[in-house]
């Protein structure tokens, strides 16, 4: 049986990060790189099975439509915005993220921001990668998730309370050519969630679930008009199937598949240790993963 269509057959486990507080205030949720794609189906996942959600992109005004737009789909939920660019942040822009998201009772983290945006090509050989695109790939990759991550995880241990970790991988990790640079962000991601998870089974009493989800071939906005990225390949458009499997124009974006990421198959009880997989994502998203 196809490994997606398992999950389908479990129960989501989403509800155990989603403790009553005592203001009876929802949990929050955070998800990186929220205006699109992968990400916004998330926030509209997330908000749809009760989460409060803070969506983080690097577009004001993006995110303001796109808050406005979650707002009214779910008027019981709120909604909250936080800008940095993750190709090109500072220290500063963490501590502000940090600070100002300090008041709710954030119990899920979502890093899914990243890309090839600040390569010249999707495709191309390593030597003919600059220095700065170099740095640009793994800051935005891997150095935002990282220091996001490190910012907030005193945040989830205080909560006592079941949290999650969650960052969307790919799967370049295992070493694919022409996106050299990008493949080893990827492999760094993979290995961070690997140490990551040990270290949290290893505190003994924390509550904070780490999951690495794999996502697999996904045509972005990044890739129209590349000529490197023919018609008709193995990485076709793929589109989203309507209530009775018809095919849409354009995809509307749902991603069940890695909501139910919290299945009793997937975040097993305490600090999960090696919790990948390698579903595949047919969705249009602003920036590959």
């Amino acid at each position: 049986m196809p490994l997606p269509l398992i999950h389908y057959l479990y129960p989501s486990g989403l509800p155990k990060y989603l403790p009553q507080h005592e203001d009876g205030e929802p949990s929050w949720a955070l998800v990186t790189g929220a205006t699109d794609g992968i990400g916004r189906a998330l926030c509209v996942e997330l908000s749809a099975r009760g989460f409060n959600v803070v969506l983080h992109g690097r577009n004001p005004s993006k995110l303001a439509r796109v808050r406005d737009e979650l707002q009214a789909q779910h008027p019981q939920r709120r909604f909250r915005t936080v800008t940095a660019d993750a190709a090109s942040f500072s220290q500063a822009d963490i501590d502000r993220i940090t600070g100002e998201i300090a008041d709710v009772p954030l119990t899920v983290l979502i890093n899914n921001v990243g890309g090839t945006g600040v390569l010249s090509s999707n495709f191309m050989h390593f030597k003919d990668t600059t220095p700065a695109e170099i740095d640009g790939v793994f800051k935005v990759n891997v150095l935002f998730a990282l220091q996001l991550t490190r910012a907030l995880l005193p945040q989830l241990q205080h909560q006592q309370a079941p949290t999650l970790v969650m960052t969307c991988g790919s799967q370049a990790h295992v070493g694919q050519p022409y996106i050299a640079a990008y493949s080893a962000t990827k492999g760094a991601l993979h290995a961070w969630t690997r140490a990551l998870a040990a270290e949290q089974r290893a505190l003994g009493g924390s509550q904070v679930d780490i999951l690495e989800v794999v996502i697999g071939a996904t045509y972005t906005q990044a890739f129209e008009g590349d000529s490197n990225f023919p018609t008709g390949s193995i990485h076709a458009h793929a589109r989203c199937r309507g209530p009775r499997g018809a095919r849409q124009g354009r995809p509307r974006t749902s991603l069940r598949v890695c909501v139910l990421l919290a299945s009793r198959a997937d975040v097993l009880p305490g600090p999960a240790a090696d919790q990948r997989r390698g579903w595949s994502c047919g969705e249009d998203t602003e920036t590959e993963r």
